[in-house]
């Protein structure tokens, strides 16, 4: 089964294509108001979007020949992909992309501020009091949660400035990437929560 499932190596692929959306931001379609209104804000945010690249970069290049151990991680486990039955049971759902990584792959989610749950220190400490006694590398943490970033910013970035796909949901999907630059969002709480 481990042989099937990818395993971390810690590809470029997001923040090359964050550089080429840059790179041909001034082609973003001009008859498209959310196309313009993204093409702005990026453009008004493009410091700490390049800072999120360029730390995403620096800290792949530290840890990739960091040995670590790898475990099953679901790599999208945020809040919405969580359950809990009205049994107080509770199912992982959406196992569309697992990866074997180092367990911070998942952990990064854990007061990371994405979809904006298990934000609050009360519910970190009830998340790793059932977790349990475990050594995190901070620095792994921190490039997984710059990288996450980094991947919606690409993924939103390409659908919203190079195609009209996706209709109606095209203005909530602008609204979800502005979103991430709030106060307390999860690029400040990515900053904040980096290590050097």
């Amino acid at each position: 089964m481990q042989k099937r499932v990818r395993r971390e190596i810690y590809l470029p692929k997001w923040r090359e294509l964050v550089r080429d959306l840059y790179a041909h931001i001034e082609t973003v379609l001009l008859d498209d108001e959310i196309a313009i209104k993204l093409m702005s804000f990026m453009k008004e945010h493009n410091s700490a979007i390049f800072r999120l690249v360029d730390r995403a970069q620096e800290l792949s290049q530290k840890l990739k020949d960091v040995p670590t151990k790898f475990v099953l991680c679901h790599s999208d486990i945020h809040g919405g992909n969580v359950l809990i039955s009205g049994n107080n049971h509770i199912y992982i759902v959406d196992w569309d992309d697992p990866i074997m990584a180092p367990k911070e792959r998942d952990l990064m989610f854990i007061g990371g501020g994405v979809a904006n749950v298990w934000n609050k220190a009360h519910e970190e400490e009830f998340f790793y009091k059932g977790y349990g006694v475990t050594e995190i590398n901070a620095a792994m943490l921190s490039y997984y949660r710059h990288e996450r970033i980094v991947e919606d910013i690409a993924v939103y970035g390409q659908e919203l400035l190079m195609t009209t796909v996706g209709g109606a949901d095209r203005e909530e999907m602008c609204k979800q990437f502005v979103s991430m630059f709030e106060p307390d969002g999860v690029v400040d709480i990515a900053f904040r929560t980096d290590v050097n």
